[in-house]
């Protein structure tokens, strides 16, 4: 795993405040992709108090959108949601920055987006009742080879992304698409180790969490140009992160209660 997701490091307070500068990031191309284009029709349709226009206006609101975009699926269904909360705020005269990043944030908290991934069953493992030691001590260097892959990402990935929203650099997006790709390949290697009987629990969260991972790193890959979708998808880097976290330090502690007791 690359260094900045040691937690012990003191570095997890940086990666904090770059998922919050990417929050920031697509919180603006939001705002600017669409309550900018709708606010804009409606300080118009302010500055002329005409009956016909504030029914232009009003029409207008109910379905805005930004045809220049290219809209995923899952953008389309973020922007449906952005426009219907837009339309209540308009109607109650309640529009203002403060609603606005709480509408963007009630929308992009809430959805989950499915993320599809193989979800890997203890019949797919090869198993031993050895649960020695010794045995353990092997698993644990078998380990420590299967997810070499990991190795190569030198950079941590959601600054990679944060980096590539804000400068459109196509090699971020290259080491983006790469750092997942990696994640796959330890998976797999990972799922063709010996694994004692007593690890399998854990073994199988680890294999879950690293390829759900792997393929929210590839959606976010492929959504960038979709502002939308790319808010939403951080909610599932956020879970899918922690997970890898969580079934790394369940790994930990079976290590200690096994092998250092």
């Amino acid at each position: 795993m690359p260094n900045a997701r040691d937690s012990t490091s003191g570095t997890f307070p940086m990666f904090v405040l770059a998922g919050a500068s990417v929050a920031l990031m697509l919180s603006a191309a939001l705002w600017q992709s669409f309550f900018g284009n709708t606010q804009s029709s409606k300080s118009q349709a302010l500055s002329e108090p005409d009956p016909v226009a504030d029914q232009t206006v009003n029409s207008a609101v109910e379905t805005p959108t930004d045809t220049s975009l290219s809209l995923t699926p899952l953008g389309a269904s973020v922007l449906s949601k952005l426009s219907v909360a837009y339309n209540d705020l308009a109607t109650r005269d309640a529009y203002s920055t403060t609603t606005r990043t709480a509408a963007i944030h009630d929308i992009t908290s809430t959805l989950r987006p499915d993320v599809t991934s193989h979800i890997y069953t203890a019949s797919e493992l090869i198993t031993t009742p050895d649960e020695s030691r010794a045995r353990l001590i092997a698993y644990r260097g078998d380990l420590q080879n299967a997810l070499k892959p990991l190795l190569e990402n030198k950079q941590y990935e959601l600054s990679l992304y944060a980096h590539y929203i804000a400068t459109k650099d196509p090699n971020d997006l290259s080491a983006l698409e790469q750092a997942a790709l990696n994640y796959h390949k330890a998976t797999l290697a990972a799922a063709k180790i010996i694994v004692p009987e007593v690890a399998v629990p854990v073994h199988l969260n680890i294999l879950n969490a690293l390829e759900r991972f792997a393929s929210t790193l590839a959606t976010q890959a492929a959504s960038v140009s979709d502002p939308y979708a790319s808010a939403a998808l951080l909610s599932s880097y956020n879970i899918s992160e922690s997970d890898v976290f969580l079934s790394f330090n369940a790994l930990a502690s079976l290590f200690r209660d096994k092998i250092s007791s």
